[in-house]
């Protein structure tokens, strides 16, 4: 009988795990919902845990960090930080985005959708029968395009995701798109140049070319075939301004012709031709066979890398000889050449085009002595330095010298052509301040030149003081300058222990003070800059703290909102006041503002709010969700031809500054003119994201200073959309 082998049965019973095998971590859903259990992933292993009271329990030998494996959630990601500084982890739910797509039969789109700087999403969609789609999103501002085979749309910006909730964009129009090709040639040889890339490049003059540039980079980019020859599909929709960027090894870049597609047939753009990288010669000759004063110095050269900035970047550097230097450039166009002296200070600097593949330039190196005297009120002025600087830059200071006692200064310089000479105060200490002279000198063929400088007589005196006992307050006081002749100025500058601050040296016209203490209120003054003016006493009244909260429409705290106030003027991107409320909500303000102060709440995701604060009680401020619905500008009943600025102010109030403006634009994902512009189709995205009340909108027309012409006002959150006709210019 054969042996029968019992072997022990197991059971598997769950049993909780100890608190040291776990990590207790609160969570917290977007939109507010039961959820019974989450799915995580860490490293290679996927674990699935409950939620109970609004914590989970995670084993402690999952690897961080985690991320959520849920399809109906963001992929959002929990750190070892996060971890550590006992944070919650945050669980948004996605959004939908719906619409209806007027299109061809059989014609496949893709979305390509961008929130702020992040990398572009693209998202092909499935069309209904009817051109109905949905797609599911992360929660957040967008901007974006749907682009097909043969059509595309416009650009919409402002379109906002929320979690766990539907954006219905409504009927979308589709205009032609068109195919482009492009052949890329060696300039000398005229064979094809293949492997070179083409790169999307719009032109920096037409609007949104920044998020045009992003949002289009990969869809719109090349790289060329044997033949030379870059092809892309569908560029769109029409008209549209188009320019590409060739890049090639060993070849200086170049640009495609630029051009306005119009219309709805295949383009082939000229030829572009590519040339080699060039060099430059730099030939340096001394005045004088000893190098005195120009021992230890370095030779640099420079160019603009980057095509969408006047920034320049040093390409090589050599220590300075008599002779022949050689530096190669990447490209051709605008470059540099600077001297330093051994502590790293520009001495010396030549602009220069670079057209060929190898240009000389010649530098003849001659002392150039600057004299003169500097005065006030024909009086010597002998407390200040006199600066020579670059007058396109002012950071290239080029010399400076001291002033002597009877207002006399020499200095010298190597550099040549059109220079700025001003005086620089030397006076310290808390209230004085002395304003500067500045002129231009011309420097070209000469090696003695005589500038005297002449500083402004005029200038204002103030005083502040305790309102109640009139003993003196040292304050802090921002300081903006408008001259009678013209132009302006702007400082900070403090008051001394009597209160007081003298500023002189400055050109007659007006200034506008905003002063501030601790443990007092604000104030705003605009005082006359005048000779000899008298002393204005300013009486500062005691304040407490300014304190809030910001909420959104449902009562929950609203962390990284941005409180701003006390703007100049409307176009004034710089405001007095500002702070940014914390995980709570809250926020506070020391010392406060004056009384009726406008204040501008702004935070992602939500509409802008308009509000003033107290000092007696704590303000709450509710930002809202923005409206779906648009406002659309008419000309003669079609879209306008050119771009409009729109701006907005409440009903009987001020215009909103621009620097609130700004700030609510950057949080939504766009900059200025995608938020205050009007789209090629005439819509305007700021209506949108207006809190609920009452607003004037206002065209900016352009002049000195800005004019605003009304065009209407609307009620928001807007319950429909809008159209505006516009009215004939003034």
């Amino acid at each position: 009988m054969p042996r029968v082998t019992f072997a022990p049965l197991l059971c598997f019973v769950s049993v909780p795990l100890a608190a040291a095998d776990v990590h207790q971590v609160r969570i917290s859903v977007d939109p507010q919902q039961q959820v019974k259990a989450i799915t995580i992933r860490g490293g290679d292993r996927t674990e699935s845990v409950s939620v109970r009271n609004g914590r989970i329990a995670v084993p402690a030998d999952l690897p961080l960090p985690w991320s959520l494996g849920m399809l109906r959630f963001e992929a959002a990601h929990y750190t070892a930080a996060d971890l550590e500084q006992k944070r919650p982890w945050v669980i948004r739910e996605l959004g939908t985005l719906e619409g209806r797509l007027a299109h061809k039969s059989g014609e496949r789109f893709v979305w390509l959708l961008q929130q702020g700087d992040s990398e572009v999403l693209e998202r092909e969609i499935t069309l209904a029968p009817d051109g109905a789609f949905r797609l599911t999103l992360p929660a957040g501002t967008y901007h974006g395009a749907l682009i097909g085979t043969a059509s595309a749309t416009r650009i919409r910006s402002g379109i906002v995701v929320r979690p766990g909730q539907t954006t219905a964009l409504g009927a979308i129009a589709t205009e032609a798109a068109v195919p482009v090709s492009v052949r890329v040639l060696d300039a000398r040889s005229r064979k094809p140049v293949a492997g070179a890339r083409v790169v999307w490049d719009p032109p920096d003059d037409i609007l949104n070319s920044a998020p045009l540039r992003k949002l289009y980079a990969k869809r719109w980019g090349a790289v060329t075939n044997s033949s030379g020859i870059a092809a892309i599909a569908a560029v769109g929709p029409l008209p549209h301004s188009v320019r590409w960027r060739v890049e090639a090894n060993t070849y200086a870049p170049a640009q495609t012709l630029r051009m306005q597609l119009r219309e709805p047939k295949r383009v082939t753009l000229p030829d572009v031709q590519l040339r080699q990288e060039p060099a430059v010669v730099v030939r340096v000759q001394y005045p004088r066979r000893d190098e005195e004063g120009l021992e230890k110095c370095t030779l640099v050269a420079g160019e603009i890398r980057d095509p969408h900035s006047t920034s320049l970047v040093p390409v090589s550097r050599t220590k300075l000889r008599e002779g022949d230097s050689r530096f190669e450039f990447s490209s051709y166009g605008r470059k540099r050449v600077w001297i330093e002296n051994k502590a790293g200070k520009t001495i010396f600097y030549r602009d220069f085009e670079v057209t060929e593949e190898t240009t000389l330039v010649d530098l003849m190196l001659q002392p150039i002595e600057i004299h003169g005297r500097v005065t006030q009120r024909g009086k010597a002025v002998s407390d200040v330095l006199v600066a020579l600087a670059d007058p396109h830059n002012g950071r290239v200071m080029l010399a400076q010298a001291p002033v002597d006692d009877d207002g006399e200064y020499r200095l010298t310089t190597w550099q040549s052509g059109q220079l700025h000479l001003y005086t620089i105060s030397r006076r310290a200490g808390a209230g004085k301040s002395i304003g500067a002279a500045s002129i231009r000198v011309d420097t070209e063929s000469r090696t003695d030149v005589r500038a005297d400088l002449a500083i402004p007589a005029a200038g204002f005196s103030i005083r502040v003081v305790d309102a109640a006992s009139g003993s003196p307050v040292r304050a802090s006081v921002d300081v903006r300058n408008r001259y009678d002749s013209g132009g302006g100025g702007m400082g900070s500058e403090e008051t001394d222990a009597e209160g007081r601050l003298e500023v002189s040296g400055n050109a007659e016209g007006t200034a506008k003070l905003h002063i501030t203490a601790k443990g007092y209120r604000a104030a705003d003054v605009e005082i006359g800059i005048r000779n000899d003016a008298p002393e204005q006493t300013v009486r500062l009244e005691r304040g407490g703290i300014v304190s809030g909260r910001v909420v959104n429409v449902h009562g929950a705290p609203i962390a990284g909102a941005r409180i701003l106030g006390g703007f100049p003027d409307e176009q004034d991107p710089q405001s007095f006041y500002r702070t940014t409320s914390d995980a709570q909500g809250r926020f506070e303000l020391d010392p406060g503002p004056p009384p009726g102060t406008p204040f501008y709440v702004v935070a992602a995701g939500h509409a802008l709010a308009i509000t003033t604060l107290r000092a007696d009680q704590p303000t709450t401020v509710v930002l809202h969700p923005p409206s779906s619905s648009v406002v659309s500008l008419r000309e003669n009943n079609a879209p306008p031809e050119k771009v409009f600025l729109v701006m907005a102010a409440p009903s009987g109030q001020s215009f909103i500054p621009l620097g609130a403006l700004e700030e609510l634009a950057e949080l939504s994902g766009m900059d200025l003119y995608q938020l205050c512009g009007s789209s090629p189709d005439g819509d305007v995205v700021l209506p949108e994201l207006l809190g609920p009340g009452t607003y004037d909108l206002h065209l900016v027309r352009r002049g000195r200073p800005f004019t605003y012409q009304r065009i209407g006002s609307i009620t928001t959150p807007l319950r429909r959309n809008v159209v505006m006709s516009l009215p004939s210019a003034p």
